[in-house]
Protein backbone atom coordinates (compact mmCIF):
# COMPACT_ATOMS: atom_id res chain seq x y z
CA UNK A 1 0.00 0.00 0.00
CA UNK A 2 3.04 2.16 0.98
CA UNK A 3 4.59 1.71 -2.62
CA UNK A 4 0.94 2.73 -4.30
CA UNK A 5 0.89 5.46 -2.82
CA UNK A 6 4.21 7.01 -2.88
CA UNK A 7 4.16 6.05 -6.57
CA UNK A 8 0.46 7.89 -7.22
CA UNK A 9 2.15 11.01 -6.43
CA UNK A 10 4.15 11.41 -9.56
CA UNK A 11 7.14 12.88 -7.71
CA UNK A 12 10.16 10.82 -7.80
CA UNK A 13 12.02 10.11 -4.82
CA UNK A 14 15.52 11.26 -4.56
CA UNK A 15 16.75 8.74 -1.50
CA UNK A 16 15.72 5.74 -0.14
CA UNK A 17 17.19 4.08 3.40
CA UNK A 18 16.23 0.89 4.07
CA UNK A 19 16.66 0.77 7.74
CA UNK A 20 14.91 -0.86 9.58
CA UNK A 21 15.88 -4.15 11.52
CA UNK A 22 14.99 -5.93 14.66
CA UNK A 23 17.10 -9.43 16.24
CA UNK A 24 14.32 -11.29 17.46
CA UNK A 25 15.17 -13.54 20.52
CA UNK A 26 11.50 -15.06 20.39
CA UNK A 27 10.42 -16.86 17.28
CA UNK A 28 7.36 -15.34 15.93
CA UNK A 29 5.21 -15.63 12.37
CA UNK A 30 3.59 -12.44 10.81
CA UNK A 31 -0.12 -12.83 9.44
CA UNK A 32 1.37 -13.79 6.11
CA UNK A 33 3.17 -16.78 7.91
CA UNK A 34 6.77 -15.57 7.64
CA UNK A 35 9.04 -15.05 10.55
CA UNK A 36 8.91 -11.55 11.57
CA UNK A 37 12.47 -10.44 11.50
CA UNK A 38 12.66 -12.24 7.95
CA UNK A 39 9.35 -9.82 6.94
CA UNK A 40 11.03 -6.93 8.53
CA UNK A 41 14.96 -6.96 7.86
CA UNK A 42 14.62 -8.28 4.48
CA UNK A 43 11.40 -9.45 2.97
CA UNK A 44 10.23 -5.44 3.47
CA UNK A 45 13.03 -3.68 1.91
CA UNK A 46 12.86 -6.04 -0.90
CA UNK A 47 8.84 -5.58 -1.70
CA UNK A 48 9.10 -2.06 -1.34
CA UNK A 49 11.90 -1.13 -3.73
CA UNK A 50 10.89 -3.46 -5.94
CA UNK A 51 7.51 -1.78 -6.17
CA UNK A 52 8.86 1.60 -6.42
CA UNK A 53 10.95 1.13 -9.15
CA UNK A 54 7.90 -0.51 -10.83
CA UNK A 55 5.65 1.95 -10.16
CA UNK A 56 8.77 4.74 -11.95
CA UNK A 57 8.91 6.19 -7.98
CA UNK A 58 12.97 5.06 -7.90
CA UNK A 59 14.28 6.09 -11.60
CA UNK A 60 17.35 7.59 -13.38
CA UNK A 61 18.87 9.85 -10.20
CA UNK A 62 17.30 8.21 -7.04
CA UNK A 63 19.65 6.68 -4.42
CA UNK A 64 18.95 3.48 -1.92
CA UNK A 65 20.97 3.46 0.69
CA UNK A 66 20.63 -0.22 2.68
CA UNK A 67 21.88 -0.33 6.06
CA UNK A 68 23.50 -3.66 6.99
CA UNK A 69 25.37 -4.94 9.98
CA UNK A 70 28.82 -6.07 11.13
CA UNK A 71 26.58 -8.87 12.40
CA UNK A 72 26.96 -10.24 8.31
CA UNK A 73 30.43 -10.64 8.77
CA UNK A 74 29.38 -13.92 10.66
CA UNK A 75 27.72 -15.68 7.55
CA UNK A 76 27.90 -16.22 4.71
CA UNK A 77 24.85 -15.93 2.49
CA UNK A 78 22.26 -19.06 3.08
CA UNK A 79 18.81 -18.33 0.76
CA UNK A 80 16.86 -21.75 2.19
CA UNK A 81 17.82 -20.25 5.64
CA UNK A 82 16.17 -16.82 5.42
CA UNK A 83 12.85 -17.73 6.56
CA UNK A 84 13.33 -20.32 8.97
CA UNK A 85 9.28 -20.92 10.41
CA UNK A 86 10.01 -23.75 13.19
CA UNK A 87 10.27 -22.47 16.11
CA UNK A 88 12.67 -25.03 17.11
CA UNK A 89 15.32 -23.75 14.56
CA UNK A 90 14.90 -20.69 15.10
CA UNK A 91 18.01 -18.02 16.45
CA UNK A 92 17.45 -14.63 16.44
CA UNK A 93 21.12 -13.73 16.61
CA UNK A 94 21.65 -16.28 13.47
CA UNK A 95 18.97 -15.14 11.56
CA UNK A 96 19.90 -11.56 12.05
CA UNK A 97 23.34 -12.23 10.50
CA UNK A 98 22.06 -13.65 7.34
CA UNK A 99 19.35 -11.31 6.88
CA UNK A 100 21.89 -8.87 6.79
CA UNK A 101 24.67 -10.52 4.93
CA UNK A 102 21.58 -10.95 2.21
CA UNK A 103 21.51 -7.19 2.23
CA UNK A 104 25.12 -6.77 1.14
CA UNK A 105 24.30 -9.77 -2.05
CA UNK A 106 20.67 -7.88 -2.99
CA UNK A 107 22.48 -4.29 -3.22
CA UNK A 108 24.98 -6.06 -5.83
CA UNK A 109 22.06 -7.81 -7.92
CA UNK A 110 20.16 -4.33 -7.78
CA UNK A 111 23.19 -2.52 -9.38
CA UNK A 112 23.91 -4.54 -11.70
CA UNK A 113 19.53 -5.23 -12.35
CA UNK A 114 18.92 -1.23 -12.14
CA UNK A 115 22.60 0.66 -12.34
CA UNK A 116 23.91 2.94 -13.10
CA UNK A 117 20.53 4.63 -13.05
CA UNK A 118 19.44 3.83 -9.92
CA UNK A 119 22.25 3.59 -7.06
CA UNK A 120 22.67 1.10 -4.88
CA UNK A 121 24.67 1.24 -1.31
CA UNK A 122 25.34 -0.60 1.57
CA UNK A 123 27.09 0.68 4.81
CA UNK A 124 27.18 -0.72 8.68
CA UNK A 125 26.70 1.99 11.22
CA UNK A 126 29.24 0.32 13.37
CA UNK A 127 27.95 -0.44 16.87
CA UNK A 128 25.75 2.03 18.09
CA UNK A 129 23.71 2.60 21.78
CA UNK A 130 20.39 2.02 19.96
CA UNK A 131 17.01 1.24 21.61
CA UNK A 132 17.57 -2.36 20.01
CA UNK A 133 20.87 -3.07 21.10
CA UNK A 134 19.16 -2.08 24.88
CA UNK A 135 16.47 -5.39 24.15
CA UNK A 136 18.10 -7.62 22.37
CA UNK A 137 21.50 -7.37 23.64
CA UNK A 138 21.99 -6.17 27.24
CA UNK A 139 24.59 -8.12 28.56
CA UNK A 140 26.74 -6.75 25.07
CA UNK A 141 25.63 -3.31 25.71
CA UNK A 142 26.85 -3.48 29.44
CA UNK A 143 30.10 -4.56 28.63
CA UNK A 144 30.39 -2.30 25.57
CA UNK A 145 28.48 0.67 26.89
CA UNK A 146 31.60 2.82 26.66
CA UNK A 147 32.51 2.49 23.17
CA UNK A 148 29.33 2.17 21.36
CA UNK A 149 28.41 5.13 19.25
CA UNK A 150 26.06 7.50 19.27
CA UNK A 151 22.37 7.25 16.79
CA UNK A 152 23.93 10.21 15.04
CA UNK A 153 27.40 9.06 14.42
CA UNK A 154 25.85 5.62 13.59
CA UNK A 155 23.69 7.90 10.88
CA UNK A 156 26.26 10.07 9.81
CA UNK A 157 27.30 7.72 6.93
CA UNK A 158 23.80 7.43 5.30
CA UNK A 159 23.78 10.94 5.14
CA UNK A 160 27.10 11.14 3.58
CA UNK A 161 25.99 8.38 0.61
CA UNK A 162 23.01 10.82 0.37
CA UNK A 163 24.44 13.95 -0.15
CA UNK A 164 28.06 13.16 -2.07
CA UNK A 165 26.60 10.21 -4.16
CA UNK A 166 29.51 8.58 -4.71
CA UNK A 167 29.63 5.80 -7.63
CA UNK A 168 28.34 2.20 -6.94
CA UNK A 169 30.82 0.13 -5.49
CA UNK A 170 31.47 -3.34 -6.95
CA UNK A 171 32.42 -4.75 -3.85
CA UNK A 172 32.61 -3.50 0.17
CA UNK A 173 30.50 -1.96 2.71
CA UNK A 174 30.55 1.55 3.62
CA UNK A 175 31.71 2.52 6.89
CA UNK A 176 32.68 5.78 8.66
CA UNK A 177 32.59 7.14 5.02
CA UNK A 178 35.34 4.85 3.54
CA UNK A 179 34.64 1.41 1.84
CA UNK A 180 35.39 -1.69 4.12
CA UNK A 181 35.68 -5.18 2.70
CA UNK A 182 32.66 -6.85 2.76
CA UNK A 183 34.04 -10.32 4.05
CA UNK A 184 36.92 -11.45 6.70
CA UNK A 185 37.02 -14.61 5.35
CA UNK A 186 36.40 -16.37 2.33
CA UNK A 187 33.87 -18.50 3.95
CA UNK A 188 31.69 -15.73 3.74
CA UNK A 189 32.20 -15.60 0.17
CA UNK A 190 29.07 -16.22 -2.39
CA UNK A 191 28.56 -16.54 -6.07
CA UNK A 192 26.35 -15.27 -8.48
CA UNK A 193 24.20 -18.45 -8.66
CA UNK A 194 23.95 -18.01 -4.90
CA UNK A 195 22.89 -14.51 -5.11
CA UNK A 196 20.21 -15.09 -7.93
CA UNK A 197 19.13 -18.85 -6.18
CA UNK A 198 18.17 -15.81 -3.59
CA UNK A 199 16.15 -13.07 -5.44
CA UNK A 200 14.44 -15.91 -6.76
CA UNK A 201 13.04 -16.68 -3.44
CA UNK A 202 12.32 -13.10 -2.21
CA UNK A 203 10.55 -13.18 -5.39
CA UNK A 204 8.63 -16.48 -4.97
CA UNK A 205 7.70 -15.10 -0.81
CA UNK A 206 6.23 -12.02 -2.56
CA UNK A 207 3.83 -13.47 -4.05
CA UNK A 208 2.74 -15.51 -1.05
CA UNK A 209 2.34 -12.77 0.58
CA UNK A 210 0.01 -11.69 -2.75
Amino acid sequence: RLAGRLGSRRVPIDVLVNNVGVLLDDFALTDEGFEASFATNLLGHYLLTERLVERGALGSGSIVINISSGGMYSTALVPDELNVTEADRHDGVTAYARHKRAQVELTHHWNARYGPGIVFHVMHPGWVDTEGVKTSLPAFRRLFRRILRTPAQGADTVIWLAAERPPPARAGIWLDRELQPEHVSDATRTDVATREHMVRRLGGWVKLSQ
